[in-house]
């Protein structure tokens, strides 16, 4: 299984995405505003990367190697 990006991580809905994909062994990359806010809403094992989805740059760099 590929890796999945994930935005809005760091929101209830999104970090408890994050949980149940992470349990099930999936790895996750998460789009984030603020990475320190991601630190402590994500699971450890997320990888994070900084930017935001109005931002086409960001959305393609944290797009890349996803799938």
């Amino acid at each position: 299984m590929g890796r999945v990006l994930l935005t809005g991580g760091t929101g209830i809905v999104g970090s408890s995405i994050a949980e149940a994909l992470v349990a099930r062994g999936r790895a996750v990359r998460a789009l984030v505003r603020s990475e320190e806010r991601g630190r402590a809403c994500l699971p450890a094992a997320c990888e994070l990367v900084r930017g935001d989805v109005t931002d086409a740059g960001s959305v393609r760099r944290a797009v890349a190697e996803v799938g």
